[in-house]
């Protein structure tokens, strides 16, 4: 750990329900990239999702059909260039926000990346202000020889962390943050990442460069 965050900070998370995507009878916690019919989406696709997910918070969104969920994705696709097989590196994705954010009138500003050790201060304030906070679960380093992948928790009817996904490369939407996990939105579910282990992955895995914090201000 870097700072004992735990220790200086309470617990905060969003003020507003998150954007639920409805799919049938059953309500989705976020967006998921799995249900485009675009290949580049599907596979590559997070960093877009999570834009949208944010964009839809910010407007007031909270229950979403499914069909218009994906026809706003497809409205926003351009602004957010994804390279097939990479998807889109952080400066990349807080320039299309940036873009968004005139295009629908939204007071904000954002920029990609701040120093290690001030990124959960920085998660806490945005939470704070009711922001969600787009996470990034930055690619191995060096590519071809690390395949390692963070845990994704899911809790159980008594509330134990049980990991029940594994990713790396990939961006989630954080939405809430407690002493010692982060609750995140990725694939349409609710997940939890414990602070730890995402320190430790950055550490022996990845690099700050990659793995990050997309930084939204209020103008």
């Amino acid at each position: 750990m870097f700072i004992g965050f735990g220790e200086i900070m309470e617990r905060k998370f969003l003020s507003s329900p998150y954007i639920a995507v409805k799919m049938g009878n059953t309500l989705s916690y976020g967006g998921s990239q799995l249900w485009s019919d675009d290949k580049t989406v599907s596979g590559f696709g997070c960093g877009l999702i999570a834009a949208a997910d944010l964009l839809l918070y910010i407007s007031g969104t909270e229950v979403i059909s499914d069909k218009e969920y994906m026809d706003f994705v497809r409205s926003i696709k351009k602004y957010f260039p994804i390279m097939p097989g990479q998807g889109i590196d952080g400066i990349r994705l807080s320039i299309g926000l940036n873009l968004c954010f005139g295009h629908f009138s939204m007071d904000r500003l954002c920029y990609w990346g701040i120093s290690g050790n001030k990124y959960l201060g920085r998660i806490y304030d945005m939470i704070k202000k009711d922001t969600p906070v787009i996470l990034s679960v930055g690619q191995n380093i060096p590519i071809l020889q690390k395949k390692e992948k963070l845990s994704f928790y899911r809790k159980t009817g008594d509330r134990i962390l049980v990991p029940k996904a594994h990713a790396s490369g990939h961006y989630v939407t954080v939405t809430g943050i407690g002493h010692k996990y982060l609750r995140i939105s990725s694939w349409g579910k609710k997940y939890y990442i414990k602070i730890s282990e995402y320190e430790d992955y950055v550490s022996r895995c990845s690099t700050w460069m990659f793995s990050n914090v997309c930084v939204v201000n209020p103008l």
